[in-house]
This record gives structure tokens, C-alpha cells and sequence, in this order.
């Protein structure tokens, strides 16, 4: 499957990232605020990873980037969360 570039607007409501087949997902952020990642599955308060504004992480997932939630420390909505999936 080809990589995929995508972008996404975040709130400080926690939201899926789109619905993409793939095995791993590598986020940026972009958005001038810490941006905070979990596992969909994964509800447990401050069961969260915190990317500081310019940062980056891989997070591996089974199938689908649907599989990860973010949310923003800005009220938002705020742009670039950018986003690959491979």
C-alpha cells in the first residue's frame, strides 16, 4: 500500500484520525500547542503521549490510523497535524 499524506484540524475534544488502512502512522505537529496522541481503545486518564509544538512521533497499529485519537491543549480548532500512514 502507498504511504499516505494526510491533515488534520484538532480541538481539545479527543477525535479519531481518519479512517486509513495501514501499519504504522507518523504525526507532526504543527499547531503553535502541545498536541496530546492515545490509542482509541485507551480512555485511562493520562494514558496520553504529549508532542510539544515542531515535534514528531511513529506509533505502530494494527490496521487502521483510526486507532489513534488526538486532541489539542489549544481550544481550537487549530491546523497542522500532519499526518502519514504507511
Amino acid at each position: 500500500m502507498a504511504a499516505q499524506l494526510r491533515s488534520a484540524s484538532v480541538t481539545s475534544s479527543w477525535v479519531a484520525l481518519s479512517s486509513l488502512p495501514c501499519r504504522n502512522v507518523s504525526i507532526s505537529n504543527g499547531t503553535g500547542a502541545d498536541l496530546y496522541i492515545r490509542k482509541a481503545a485507551e480512555t485511562t486518564s493520562g494514558h496520553s503521549i504529549t508532542i510539544p509544538d515542531g515535534g514528531s512521533v511513529g506509533i505502530s497499529v494494527v490496521s487502521n490510523a483510526a486507532e489513534i485519537q488526538i486532541s489539542a491543549a489549544a481550544t481550537g480548532p487549530v491546523t497542522g497535524v500532519s499526518y502519514l500512514c504507511d
